[in-house]
């Protein structure tokens, strides 16, 4: 099976970055589960409409692009992720027609990670108001249209699946 780890570090400023804190922990990871590693520095698609959306909407059709054309597993995972060289392999023992992914991270109510969920919140709001001038930032699945009780949201920067089934 020819399995694939891709990314989009698009722009120098994203690129350095992850060039200095992910990129040796990646390719170590994937010299020891045999994954090939696929790191694009520009958009994917240059269309018009993907100029209107984030770059992370380029993930959706990473699969499309002719260097992934032979790979049998895709493994997205965001630039900013940091990956431990010794994890496990996220697809080892698992059906090639599951979609793997992770739960949206839940701040709860431990008084440990306050300051951190505070930090957080304060950032998204700062980024939120800066994008979309005049409109208030509510929190982030109001923002999106998720209220109370919506159920488990994605978090969309870690995602494994295999083209011939998704």
């Amino acid at each position: 099976m020819k399995k694939a780890i891709v990314t989009i570090a698009s722009g120098e400023k994203h690129y350095n970055l992850w060039r200095a804190h992910s990129k040796q922990n990646w390719e170590k990871f994937c010299e020891r589960h045999n994954y090939n590693l696929q790191v694009f520095d520009k958009p994917l698609d240059n269309s018009p409409i993907a100029s209107t959306r984030s770059i992370a909407w380029q993930k959706l059709i990473c699969h499309l692009h002719p260097a992934l054309s032979n790979a049998d597993s895709i493994t997205w995972l965001d630039c900013d992720i940091v990956i431990n060289p010794n994890s496990p392999d996220p697809r080892q023992g698992q059906k090639e027609e599951d979609f793997l992914s992770c739960q949206e991270f839940d701040w709860g109510n431990d008084p440990q990670t306050t300051h951190l969920k505070e930090g957080w919140l304060k950032r998204q709001a700062s980024d939120y108001t800066t994008a979309y001038k005049g409109k208030k930032f509510e929190g982030f699945y109001e923002t999106w249209g998720f209220g109370e009780g919506s159920g488990p949201l994605i978090n969309s920067g870690f995602f494994s699946f295999t083209p011939k089934h998704h």
